[in-house]
């Protein structure tokens, strides 16, 4: 399907909630965002599998799963590959309101630097998907960086039009707001089960909003 961007948050849009896990931010959305169409999307079929909540349309096919959350028609939980889907977003011309990018610490390690999302090529393609990207974190350090390396992107983009399948794919400047920490005030709030847990064990959690001028 293909969704209008909306000039207002009020009015309908898709929005895709990437690296889902389990799916419980993804329903949480679709409480939120009732009029709004909700991707959810995790690349491990074990995680999504734990969801009971959902109907699968395909459960015999490891390359293609697809959910749709029990009295929630508005929320669809599918497996992929982030970054191939990401790719196929652009090459299908969908418009996202929003994303969300809720996985708090991904690869840790120095090591695996080039696997977190802003030190991955991938990063420029994700960075043009969303009129605005939401990323939540236990650590704020990786929020700090994750907008720095947003910032060295605009500014390359701006120099050197940044393209996709020989088109640009970043329309205006992301403008970064935080990261901040965010309260939740009940374990139900927690968007995740790394907030849930965060929650109960009195850890902080910081939000980044990235909103395009």
């Amino acid at each position: 399907p293909k969704h209008s961007s909306p000039g207002s948050s009020d009015e309908p849009g898709l929005i895709l909630d990437s690296g889902v896990g389990t799916g419980r931010s993804s329903r949480m959305l679709g409480e939120q965002h009732s009029k709004d169409l909700i991707i959810g999307v995790d690349r491990s079929l074990a995680r999504l599998s734990k969801n009971d909540d959902a109907t699968a349309a395909s459960k015999d096919n490891d390359d293609f799963f697809v959910q749709v959350v029990e009295g929630q028609p508005n929320v669809l939980l599918v497996r992929a590959e982030l970054g191939s889907f990401w790719r196929l977003i652009i090459e299908e011309g969908w418009e996202v309101k929003s994303q969300y990018l809720l996985y708090p610490n991904p690869y840790p390690k120095p090591r695996r630097l080039k696997s977190r999302f802003y030190a991955h090529p991938i990063f420029p393609v994700l960075l043009s998907i969303g009129n605005d990207i939401i990323v939540r974190s236990n650590w704020e350090g990786y929020l700090n960086e994750f907008a720095a390396s947003a910032n060295i992107v605009s500014d390359y983009n701006k120099a050197m039009p940044i393209t996709y399948a020989d088109k640009p794919i970043l329309s205006s400047r992301l403008l970064t707001d935080g990261p901040q920490a965010v309260v939740i005030e009940k374990e139900a709030s927690a968007l995740t089960l790394f907030e849930k847990k965060y929650f109960e064990c009195g850890e902080s959690i910081y939000e980044l909003r990235l909103k395009r001028a």
